[in-house]
């Protein structure tokens, strides 16, 4: 991975960050709303998950690890 691509993807991840500064306006992050569902909260999480997948495996070269190989 270059410098450009990593770059690429830490800004995905600013845009995230400030994705959820604005959901909390509207859900406040306190232990009371731990069992709070939103679509836009999923979206947010599978979104970050899905980043991290990408920046660990574009790196990575050759058979994956244990911890890595999902479905495994």
């Amino acid at each position: 991975m270059n410098l450009s691509d990593l770059r690429a993807h830490w800004d995905y991840f600013l845009a995230l960050d400030e994705d959820l500064r604005i959901l909390r306006r509207y859900i406040a992050f306190h232990e009371d709303n731990l069992e709070t569902f939103s679509l836009e909260l999923h979206r947010i999480i599978q979104m970050a998950a899905l980043e991290v997948e990408a920046v660990l495996l574009s790196g990575h070269r050759g058979p994956l690890p244990r911890l890595l190989s999902f479905g495994s």
